[in-house]
């Protein structure tokens, strides 16, 4: 028989611990952690390895966990992700600052990749006669794409336009909806004017024709009329 050094618990088992719980929870050495670090590699590189590893892949296809499992996956989550840790993360991105070199590489490669342009974060679920969804980005743009869709007229979420500001600086511009050759950009009538100067700068430099719609002509005569 033997004695457990953790719990002094005798026993007959192989090794010196009496159960799994008393066996994790002893103290690892350095030496000791890179010793399995470099045996788990080991095996892992082995033919044996790649083995196992393809049997957890195939495994883990198309695995759908059933409500309870998702439930309890959910609450450990939650129960985590408590305030301090949320602080945590949040504090070690607030406060990061890059360098102005670094922002233009940042910048560069979102433009590369066409990241970024919009700035709304609202996404409002439209569902469109043909049963594609699109997302739209305010209570303008369901009304006009309501109506679109009740004329049945075609109309899509056109790709950004871009465009050079007086400094130079280049720009994406995010238009609503885009019907034949004929973008729409659905405003307020404070951004309808602000936005003016820069649309018009969009359209002379791209070549298009870009109708602001505000309020008013948000109606069946007016979005008749653009096909």
């Amino acid at each position: 028989m033997k004695t457990c050094p953790k719990c002094n618990n005798t026993h007959n088992k192989q090794g010196k611990y009496c159960c799994r719980s008393c066996a994790n929870s002893r103290s690892w050495s350095d030496e000791d952690k890179h010793k399995k670090s470099e045996s788990g590699k080991s095996f892992y590189q082995s033919d044996a390895g790649d083995i196992l590893k393809k049997e957890f892949s195939e495994r883990n296809k198309g695995q759908i966990h059933s409500n309870d499992v998702k439930n309890k996956i959910s609450e450990t989550v939650k129960k985590y992700w408590t305030g301090d840790k949320r602080k945590e993360a949040a504090d070690r991105v607030i406060g990061r600052k890059h360098s102005f070199e670094t922002k233009q590489k940042l910048s560069k490669a979102a433009k590369e990749n066409n990241f970024g342009g919009h700035t709304s974060k609202q996404r409002l679920f439209f569902k469109k006669n043909s049963g594609d969804i699109v997302y739209l980005q305010s209570s303008y743009e369901i009304r006009f794409a309501q109506i679109l869709e009740d004329l049945s007229i075609e109309w899509s979420r056109p790709n950004p336009l871009k465009w050079i500001d007086d400094d130079g600086v280049d720009h994406k511009y995010y238009p609503d909806f885009k019907i034949g050759n004929i973008y729409i950009d659905t405003k307020n009538d404070y951004l309808a004017m602000k936005d003016k100067p820069k649309i018009d700068k969009v359209q002379e430099q791209n070549n298009v024709d870009i109708r602001i719609v505000t309020n008013e002509y948000i109606n069946v005569d007016y979005i008749g009329s653009l096909v």
